[in-house]
């Protein structure tokens, strides 16, 4: 069956025959894995088999004078730098339109030929990423360059408009996809996935919304061993760069250049983040030999660490910046500079170390190291780490592995960086693939339920700063979610959405929005009106809402805005559901507080006879049979009222230590009641009673 289906590749192209035993070889892996693990062979998929593993008939590394003249190979000039241009298989000359639309990269022209599609020309991910309009599709195998949906699909800036997840250049006269940064006000209040931060107007990706000012520090390996596929990218390195690239150009960065010192001690005004980037490598430990007089001599050599930032007026020069196009500048010259050496990371850490001392005090800081091997100087790591520590550095590690499953080496990755990394050292590192990397890390930095997220999130004073509103879907119940005057939270789905007010743009159409009681607030744009959200005391007091001013913002009274029982109830407020969410009442701490309400009393808990609490007033206070009644602790009997057995116990462990009381909490408020069998006298009652026993 292997060998038909070999014969089926060659005839199909996929095989070169020339290649002989070379392609026998690749064609023996039966995984993809394997297959890609070995120099010369690619996986492709086969339409019937799943796929094969063959034999690269147009290596890369070709000269151009010779690939020319290797048989279905030509030499390929796409990309600007010298150094990506390579050999390259012959495409798109089918001859006919079944064929040619077979292969992703090619498309049957109006002139009835096949012809490369647009982005199809890119060999490599490296050259396709730096095109705006293609992006590289690791879903097929081989992985290929291919135009992205939106200027795929739209041509004019009318029908590009159209669509929310499209956005118009101006620049390109391109139909690009959306990024929230270049968003305005009104368009990212009406855009999914993005979110308007009012507090420092801007518009960014719902996932950083909640981002404190962070300086962050990128340390990327820059070993050999990240030349290697990676998953279906063909070049672990240059991949990362691509990565790296594109988060830079989503993340809500200062804008703050890295020379400009004109700041205030905070740092910029407009929060955000700065990022710095370093490489590390350098020569790995090990017993290396060299001869001499036909005689070979063994030493053993403690090897040494090498790292390079950017310097002088490249890029960012090697300091932290809020700068999208100097950042974009490190990159590019990372991508050209790669070390390609051993796993050495010393020199790394010590940059990085003298990066944060330009880091302002009220700035989090936090480095990413992102390696794919094991680490061979752990041994000269105390110091520079040390110096990390005292800067109050959270230090992550990330391990990016080469197959979804695992292998000893990335396994070795990880336990020589896990002690590098900060204190729980594995609450600070993680195993993952290339591709996780964005989803994982570097989008879920701000997430306060993120596994990394969660740790830098707490140490932030401000969680949520965007100001009255932050990204709705951040807030986990209904209690969270109707506090903030953007948000509204729909039952059905259990989940926080945008209110309908906050995507009004101006005060008339919010004004009109009666439906959804909307309310216009000139520093923050339209909000729900079922909330407290004015900014000056005057306001906050004349609200027919029930709000309160507490010296610095006008926030709902307590319990009052909990429309849903359960909120109500758990709710840290000590609220009560009557008719609707209330403060319990007699729940004043103080003695003086609780006797100034006539329907509350300073009393001495039963429990331990010495405790004294606030209650509500006995039932011998009231007069009519109804007010007695309607009270869950008292009994009306023989014309007056009275308390009920085991209502003298306020607390649920002391009622529950007594035999014959339960803590009830069908009532409102809660209290100790006496348990049903209990209440009867008499054997013969009891008896009778199913569920009692005498």
């Amino acid at each position: 069956m292997r060998q038909q289906l070999l014969l089926l590749l060659a005839l199909a192209g996929f095989v070169d025959q020339t290649a002989g035993a070379s392609s026998a070889v690749c064609f023996s892996y039966t995984q993809e894995s394997a297959c890609t693990d070995v120099e010369g062979c690619e996986w492709t998929q086969v339409v019937g088999s799943g796929g094969a593993c063959v034999g690269i008939s147009c290596p890369p590394e070709t000269a151009a004078a010779e690939c020319n003249t290797r048989p279905g190979c030509t030499f390929d000039d796409s990309c600007p730098e010298p150094e990506d241009q390579q050999c390259v298989e012959q495409i798109c000359d089918a001859g006919d339109l079944e064929s040619c639309v077979s292969d992703d990269r090619c498309q049957w022209s109006s002139r009835l030929k096949c012809t490369v599609a647009t982005c199809g020309e890119y060999p490599s991910e490296k050259c396709c990423r730096h095109d705006p309009e293609c992006e590289w599709d690791v879903t097929v195998a081989p992985a290929l360059c291919r135009q992205t949906y939106c200027p795929k699909t739209y041509t004019t800036q009318s029908a590009c408009d159209q669509d929310s997840t499209c956005l118009w250049s101006t620049s390109l006269s391109k139909c690009l996809v959306l990024n929230c940064n270049e968003l305005n006000a009104c368009a990212c209040r009406n855009t999914a996935g993005c979110f308007l931060d009012t507090a420092k107007d801007r518009c960014v990706e719902s996932t950083f919304g909640q981002c404190p000012t962070l300086d962050v520090v990128l340390l990327i390996d820059g070993s050999g061993s990240m030349t290697y596929t990676f998953g279906r990218h063909p070049h672990g390195f240059y991949a990362l760069i691509e990565i790296l690239r594109d988060w830079i150009h989503s993340v809500p960065l200062t804008g703050e250049k890295a020379r400009d010192k004109n700041l205030p001690p905070e740092g910029p005004t407009t929060g955000g983040l700065r990022v710095g980037i370093i490489q590390f490598s350098g020569k790995n430990a090990g017993w290396y030999s060299y001869s001499w007089e036909g005689i070979t001599y063994w030493y053993w050599w403690d090897g040494y660490p090498e790292s390079r930032e950017t310097y002088g007026n490249i890029g960012t020069g090697g300091l932290l910046s809020g700068d999208v196009n100097e950042l974009d500048d490190d990159l590019d010259w990372h991508d050209k500079y790669f070390l390609h050496k051993g796993t050495m990371i010393q020199g790394g850490l010590e940059d990085a170390g003298r990066m944060f001392d330009d880091s302002e005090l009220l700035r989090q800081r936090v480095l990413f190291i992102i390696t794919d091997g094991q680490i061979f100087d752990p041994h000269r790591l105390a110091p520079a780490r040390k110096k990390l520590d005292k800067e109050n550095v959270e230090t992550f590690g990330v391990v990016v592995r080469r197959q979804s499953y695992h292998t000893s080496a990335d396994r070795s990755a990880e336990l020589t960086l896990a002690p590098v990394t900060s204190d729980p050292n594995e609450d600070h590192i993680m195993n993952i693939m290339l591709d996780e990397i964005t989803s994982s890390v570097l989008n879920d930095m701000c997430n306060p339920r993120g596994k990394f997220g969660s740790l830098i999130m707490a140490k932030t004073n401000t969680p949520g700063q965007a100001g009255v509103h932050q990204p709705c879907s951040s807030y986990e119940n209904s209690n969270a979610c109707t506090v903030d005057a953007g948000c509204k939270w729909h039952p059905s789905d259990e989940e926080c959405e945008d209110s309908p007010c906050f995507k009004h743009c101006d005060q008339p159409t919010c004004a009109a929005d009666t439906v959804n009681l909307c309310l216009w607030d000139d520093k923050t744009g339209c909000l729900k009106e079922t909330i407290c959200a004015f900014h000056d005391e005057k306001s906050c007091a004349d609200s027919p809402q029930d709000c309160k001013w507490d010296g610095t913002e006008c926030n709902p009274a307590p319990c009052t805005h909990n429309t849903l029982e359960e909120d109500c109830l758990a709710d840290t407020n000590q609220c009560t559901w009557v008719d609707g969410c209330v403060v319990t009442p007699c729940t004043a701490g103080v003695e003086a507080d609780c006797k100034s309400n006539p329907q509350c009393v300073w009393e001495i808990d039963a429990c331990d006879g010495s405790t004294a609490m606030c209650g509500m007033a006995g039932c011998t206070g009231y007069s009519a049979a109804s007010d007695c009644r309607a009270d869950p602790r008292c009994l009306w009997a023989g014309g007056k009222c009275s308390a009920k057995t085991c209502t003298e116990f306020h607390h649920e462990a002391c009622c529950d230590a007594n035999a014959g009381c339960k803590w009830d909490i069908t009532t409102t408020p809660t209290t100790c009641q006496q348990k049903e069998c209990y209440a009867i006298s008499g054997q013969q009652n009891c008896e009778d009673d199913t569920n009692c026993m005498w």
